[in-house]
């Protein structure tokens, strides 16, 4: 039995349209299914819990754009392998990871590829696919979570993003990389990375792997407000890394960060309250995922 787990209403109904196309392949090849379909934030965990819990659950084609992934992540059993069909808005994972962005190629790698073994993130104990952290990136979702009422997809991030620069502030963070090396500095932003792209497309480590055993450790530290748009404009770029007088890039397995202000944790995209302190490992090759 292969559970599809679905949210309908991703990618502003792409989610939807992406369903019936995978149910159609599905049928036409005589597979054995069955749809869930969230209905609220947080659904996609129950629906994943239930379809590990059937014995007969021997895969999960998930259909929807990274907060539903992670949510699925959370719920199901990591001993059932998983396809990804993307279908939100910016896809970051699929796009990081090198999965396919297609619909039929998706659901065709779920029934006739093969286990590719990735990372993921512990995060206080919540499961992370992609990214996690604080700072700006955290502003900015507090902000688009306002302005998404009235504004659809990309162009809500955008004037978030506009509006969080227009009220800028730095986030006071203690951390410690992989239990030796302690810090106590003020960030504009900071993001443990697995994979390489974040808020619909932004290269927030190019080099960061979903397979290589490790953290990618972003810190952009505070600056002056002269300095930011360079620093968006290298962000946007992705390079990052070359701005060495206001940018950290650790490599690690392990990490713990707290704030002053106690700020809900960015995680996948989701704003997540109580994780702080946020304890960030990574695992190494948990998760089976259906490629070619």
């Amino acid at each position: 039995m292969i559970y599809v787990i679905a949210n309908r209403l991703s990618g502003g109904g792409k989610g939807a349209a992406c369903l019936k196309k995978a149910e159609e392949i599905l049928s036409a090849r005589g597979a054995e299914f069955k749809t869930l379909i969230t209905e609220h934030a947080g659904h996609g965990a129950a629906l994943a819990k239930q379809a590990c819990a059937d014995i007969c659950c021997r895969r999960i084609i998930a259909i929807g754009g990274d907060g539903t992934f992670s949510e699925i992540l959370n719920g199901m059993d990591l001993s059932v392998p998983i396809a990804f069909v993307p279908a939100g808005t910016g896809n970051d994972f699929v796009k990081g990871a090198g999965l396919e962005a297609n619909t039929e190629k998706a659901v065709r790698a779920a029934l006739d590829g093969h286990v590719t073994l990735y990372d993921i993130l512990s995060v206080s104990g919540k499961r992370c696919l992609n990214i996690a952290g604080t700072g700006f990136d955290v502003d900015v979702l507090l902000h688009e979570a306002k302005i998404r009422k009235v504004l659809p997809g990309k162009l809500s991030y955008t004037v978030a993003l506009l509006r969080a620069l227009a009220k800028l502030r730095f986030t006071d963070v203690k951390l410690t990389i992989d239990n030796d090396k302690h810090m106590v500095l003020s960030v504009f932003l900071l993001a443990a990375a697995n994979g390489k792209y974040y808020g619909g497309g932004l290269p927030i480590c190019l080099d960061a792997s979903c397979n290589d055993g490790y953290i990618d450790l972003v810190i952009i530290k505070k600056l002056p407000r002269s300095a930011i748009p360079h620093i968006l404009y290298k962000f946007f770029k992705g390079e990052l890394k070359q701005v060495t007088k206001h940018v950290e890039i650790h490599r690690c397995k392990s990490l713990t960060f707290d704030t002053a202000s106690s700020l809900p944790v960015n995680m996948d995209g989701e704003l997540i309250d109580g994780l702080l302190p946020a304890r960030i490992a990574v695992q190494e090759k948990r998760l089976q995922v259906m490629t070619f």
